[in-house]
């Protein structure tokens, strides 16, 4: 009996605790506190951040550094932090792991600053609305990422659940043509696409059954003309990943946003227009994307 008063009083104990007042907010209790500028932050780039927020409902972020808290001191007397990085290949629910490393140049002043973000908020988040518009935009001068196998790549873009990294070197080196930052921005846009399609893959069963049963197979098992075989399965292209077999959902999908973000529909059927199913499912992409709040 002793034991079981003993139990109730610390549950009590516990129950007093969750439920006091003075209790401190865990810090984790609003995460986009770690995606904008501090409340007090009066500077030239606190107020740009809020405004590009505020025109575009997407974090502006400058730094790959989400978060770097101070969370006390060591047996010695030094500051201990807590830090946080962002990490693109990270994906909530996937069993799919990349130890890819990605590292990034950072724009190193004011006018620097000012030029990429501009540039963005002109060329590339005007495209993005509702389910499609990333939460936040990581805008550096350079992305690298070192492959686990060895050598390193440079990206125009990247793409990851919590949003998208652009790199603006290109602009930044010289004075570019509209049309030359359109290019670009192309490119961006295309990377964005890919992960807005992947990410609502549940949206496309009516494109997916387009071409039921032919994904991830080998295509040379059905015929010798490469093109003709995949087309009449509904495919543009084969997979990237696999010499010689058709493309994934997920691929699959990204092709088609391309080719709607890149072609209007009398260019496509110029290539793909004796091929029914590659016109149904360019057709379902058509009307999906600005369902999703892409913005040609």
């Amino acid at each position: 009996m002793k034991s079981r008063n003993i139990l109730t009083a610390l549950l009590a104990g516990l129950l007093f605790t969750a439920c006091n007042d003075t209790t401190p907010e865990p810090l984790w209790h609003s995460v986009s506190r770690y995606y904008q500028p501090d409340a007090n932050d009066t500077s030239h780039i606190a107020r740009l951040r809020r405004s590009f927020y505020a025109n575009t409902g997407s974090y502006l972020l400058l730094t790959d550094t989400i978060r770097h808290d101070s969370v006390g001191v060591d047996m010695y007397g030094r500051t201990v932090y807590d830090t946080e990085r962002l990490d693109l290949n990270y994906n909530i629910g996937t069993s799919n792991l990349s130890y890819d490393k990605q590292t990034y140049t950072l724009l190193s002043d004011t006018a620097e600053i000012r030029q990429a973000v501009d540039f963005v908020s002109e060329f590339v988040a005007p495209h993005f609305t509702g389910l499609a518009r990333p939460y936040m935009y990581l805008v550096v001068r350079n992305i690298f990422t070192q492959r686990v196998g060895g050598g390193t790549t440079a990206s125009y873009a990247l793409s990851g659940q919590r949003g998208l990294a652009v790199a603006c070197d290109y602009i930044l080196q010289r004075e570019r043509t509209q049309a030359q930052k359109q290019n670009l921005a192309n490119r961006m846009i295309s990377v964005m696409l890919s992960r807005v399609t992947s990410d609502n893959i549940e949206r496309f069963a009516d494109f997916k059954a387009v071409s039921n049963g032919y994904y991830d197979v080998t295509w040379s098992n059905y015929g010798s003309d490469r093109n003709s075989v995949l087309r009449g399965m509904g495919f543009i292209a084969p997979s990237s990943a696999t010499p010689g077999s058709t493309p994934s959902v997920e691929y699959d999908l990204s092709l088609y946003a391309d080719a709607v973000q890149n072609q209007d529909s009398a260019r496509f059927a110029l290539t793909y227009g004796a091929w029914p199913k590659c016109m149904r499912k360019y057709n379902i992409m058509r009307r999906r994307l600005p369902e999703l709040g892409y913005v040609k």
